[in-house]
């Protein structure tokens, strides 16, 4: 991976922050475990994973990767609280 630039070549500016919204229907834990790979996009900030119905507590520990991350959306997912417990105290 090329630093600045994420797959589909899209540009990352510098100064500014962004937030990524997963489809609902196609984002399962295999899914969210490729946020690994923008582990040095650090203006990545907020996650969308709204309605993501087959994402799963197991899936909070790939978001750890994400060193930016302040807001992560999990309304209708599979995670339960104590996954929401284990991701507020990575």
């Amino acid at each position: 991976p090329v630093p600045g630039k994420l797959p589909g070549d899209v540009s990352v500016r510098p100064d500014a922050a962004y937030r990524l919204a997963f489809p609902a229907d196609a984002t399962t834990d295999a899914v969210v475990e490729k946020l690994r790979a923008v582990k040095d996009w650090p203006n990545l900030e907020a996650i969308d994973l709204s309605g993501c119905r087959q994402v799963t507590d197991a899936a909070l520990g790939h978001l750890g990767a994400v060193p930016g991350l302040t807001a992560v959306g999990l309304a209708d997912t599979g995670v339960t609280d104590s996954g929401v417990c284990r991701l507020l105290t990575r």
